[in-house]
């Protein structure tokens, strides 16, 4: 059976900590909940990850039959990266600013994490595409036709947020009802 599996950094529990006092004092300012009636149940929330869901991508998801070979082969590479640091400056709603489906902190893409990226790809053999990289954090989805209920249109909120990166996750995505569900199958240390 064929399994959909990623990529990942893992956020730090201080960094989850900081994510979750501002989605706590934006949903404050926001004034959610807003006027829910308007959509059918299945539309009407903003569907916030949870701290153990957080993570930035670096390989999105990819169906794979044998994880244990995915495994050793990330378990066995020499790993030419050295540790580095990400700084998010900003969140905002996204990925297209006019009809946004997330709410998510964009950071600066460090060399490393593009390094990172193209060796997991060629250890991988797969290609996840560099045109469109950019390293974030999603925070929240909603789906798009819920956007002309928020109070706030426009959300480009300064925030100074900081990762410290010295390993990588292969996780598993599992659909439910309510959210997608990651779960953390093994770290890799650089």
């Amino acid at each position: 059976m064929k399994r959909r599996v990623f990529i990942a950094i893992k956020i730090s529990k201080p960094l989850e900590d900081e994510i979750k006092k501002w989605t706590e004092d934006f949903t404050k300012i926001a004034g959610w909940p807003f006027d829910e009636s308007r959509f059918p149940r299945q539309v009407n929330h903003v569907r916030w990850l949870s701290k153990k869901n957080l993570h930035i991508t670096i390989i999105p998801p990819f169906e794979v039959e044998n994880i244990e070979l995915v495994s050793d082969k990330l378990k066995n590479a020499e790993w030419k990266i050295n540790s580095f640091n990400i700084h998010f400056a900003k969140a905002s709603f996204g990925p297209n600013p006019r009809s946004p489906s997330i709410i998510w902190a964009e950071g600066r893409t460090p060399n490393e994490i593009l390094k990172l990226k193209d060796a997991l790809e060629g250890e991988l053999q797969i290609n996840a595409g560099r045109q469109s990289f950019l390293t974030h954090i999603t925070l929240a989805r909603f789906r798009p036709e819920l956007f002309s209920s928020f109070k706030i249109k426009k959300l480009n909120e300064r925030i100074n947020w900081n990762e410290s990166v010295s390993s990588f996750v292969l996780m598993e995505s599992r659909a439910s009802p309510e959210e997608a569900d990651y779960e953390i199958l093994e770290e890799f240390a650089f």
